[in-house]
């Protein structure tokens, strides 16, 4: 078996910063969580119903940016940086509209799925309120924060998505 120390310097150089980034992202969540806590039992209760409701409106979006991937790695590889482009902004704005559809759907549902979670009549306001945010900064922010740097990082600028991402926390 042959080490081909060029191919590793290469994965490392792009894996080591998007690890990185993770550690940042999932540690800052990590920090908010610690946070919330201290504000008590009905906030904790109110956070956790609505992370779990807006957790299901990232699925599409997810698979998007899971799937982009492969595509732009396969037009990057083509050298082929039309294509990259164009499929980038195509499923940025298709996340963006799916965001809008799923959450604009959803919402005359709101108080079935409050249902399943049974929380104190005190919170649901506030979880509402948390949703009805989650519906605008997913709608705006979302898509560009998360299928964006997908896209960037396959084409090999880990760097830049690592430092916005830093900067933005």
């Amino acid at each position: 078996m042959h080490i081909r120390m060029k191919v590793i310097s290469k994965v490392l150089k792009i894996s080591i910063p998007f690890a990185a980034d993770s550690l940042f992202f999932y540690g800052g969540k990590i920090i908010i969580q610690t946070m919330i806590v201290s504000f008590g039992t009905n906030v904790i209760a109110t956070n956790a119903i609505a992370s779990s409701g807006i957790q299901i409106l990232e699925i599409i979006p997810s698979a998007l940016a899971t799937s982009l991937v492969p595509i732009v790695g396969q037009s990057i590889g083509r050298g082929n940086i039309a294509d990259a482009k164009k499929f980038t902004k195509a499923f940025v704005l298709t996340g963006m509209v799916a965001f809008l559809v799923i959450n604009l759907s959803l919402l005359p549902f709101f108080s079935y799925g409050m249902r399943l979670f049974n929380p104190p009549a005190v919170i649901v306001p506030a979880i509402y309120r948390l949703y009805l945010i989650a519906i605008v900064m997913h709608f705006l922010t979302w898509s560009i924060v998360f299928i964006l740097p997908a896209a960037l990082r396959v084409a090999g600028d880990t760097n830049f998505t690592t430092i916005a991402s830093l900067l933005s926390i």
